[in-house]
């Protein structure tokens, strides 16, 4: 008797934002180590800031700059809801690493110099825990979140075979200026600036998912933050990617 083929995972729409900084040693980005933890098949991987979508992320566009629904979803190549997946990473971002993209009264990116870090570092753990939601995070703050600073890079889903399936759109953008990153102690234990050729060194002993050390391979080949986003942003046609088990 042939036994009943067990069903395939269902995809988990996630969404990850690429932080990139200029450093005397050049492009640097921002990696996060994840927390070690059983059963999560990324445990101890240094991954860019990101997560799976929520509900709330779909009800974000009155608080989002620069971006609207009708052009993200074509961005995404998407028939709605295209603007979820970078309130997505910018909300990731901001509960990972403390990073907040969002525009200022300057309409440049928010300069988070003047709220305390403790209050601000409650607003993570919060967010993190279901006790507040991001829209209220934004509204408190007054602060519109600043999509339009983020350029689509890159598509990936997971392999087949894979306990876990997630389809992750990837998104790049320039650190802010006036915010320092943090890691949230719970989910990232430990944050790294690294330029890509360190980042990939194997001396430096880092555990890198397929997707991170493709993408690192990819930004190594530019020498300015400018230059990487730009590359994003001209692309008209961004491929999904899914490698196979071997």
């Amino acid at each position: 008797m042939t036994e009943p083929t067990a069903p395939a995972p269902r995809k988990r729409e996630a969404a990850s934002l690429i932080v990139l900084r200029d450093a005397a040693a050049g492009l640097e980005v921002l990696l996060l180590r994840r927390a070690d933890r059983p059963g999560d098949q990324n445990s101890g991987a240094a991954v860019f800031p990101g997560g799976l979508l929520d509900a709330g992320d779909r009800e974000q566009a009155a608080h989002v700059d620069g971006l609207d629904v009708a052009a993200a979803s074509q961005r995404l190549d998407l028939p709605r809801h295209g603007l979820a997946y970078w309130v997505t990473a910018v909300r990731e971002c901001f509960e990972e690493a403390g990073l907040l993209f969002a525009t200022g009264a300057s309409g440049q990116l928010a300069d988070l110099r003047h709220v305390v870090a403790d209050a601000l570092f409650a607003l993570r753990r919060s967010l993190h825990a279901g006790d507040t939601g991001f829209v209220q995070i934004c509204e408190q703050l007054g602060l519109p979140l600043a999509a339009g600073e983020l350029a689509h890079h890159s598509h990936w889903v997971t392999p087949l075979g894979m306990p876990k399936i997630f389809d992750t759109r990837f998104f790049v953008a320039r650190a802010p200026a006036h915010q320092q990153a943090t890691p949230d102690g719970s989910e990232t234990v430990e944050l790294l600036w690294l330029t890509p050729a360190q980042a990939l060194d194997p001396a430096r002993g880092l555990k890198l998912m397929n997707v991170t050390e493709r993408t690192l391979r990819q930004l190594a080949d530019f020498e300015k933050v400018d230059d990487a986003i730009a590359a994003a942003r001209v692309a008209t046609y961004v491929p999904m990617t899914r490698p196979r088990l071997a």
